[in-house]
């Protein structure tokens, strides 16, 4: 089976207030592929995928919170058979910095 694809994305970091940063980023990968799937049957198939992150994270002196989310999406298609897919999540963090030679 041979594949052919094609992948773009986009990142962008944002600090609106100090302390505060916004990240988000997507990437977007159309597929195309033409085999055998078994002895007597050849296609083609067209798969996608897209994948999405934001987070979001505040900073002070002593302390920091953030919050991520994560997208994973496909489609796999072709002539006998349909799959599409997706994983989503949610992390979130609290932490709180220290300094041993001050």
């Amino acid at each position: 089976m041979m594949t052919f694809g094609i992948k773009g994305g986009y990142g962008y970091n944002w600090v609106p207030l100090p302390g505060l940063t916004i990240g988000l980023e997507c990437s977007f990968i159309p597929c195309l592929a033409y085999g055998r799937k078994n002895s007597d049957k050849s296609g083609y198939s067209f798969m996608l995928n897209n994948r999405a992150n934001i987070s979001v994270v505040y900073n002070n002196d002593r302390w920091f919170f953030g919050i991520i989310g994560r997208s994973d999406a496909g489609l796999i298609y072709d002539k006998y058979s349909t799959l599409s897919n997706s994983v989503l999540s949610i992390e979130m963090k609290i932490g709180w910095r220290f300094n041993l030679w001050r």
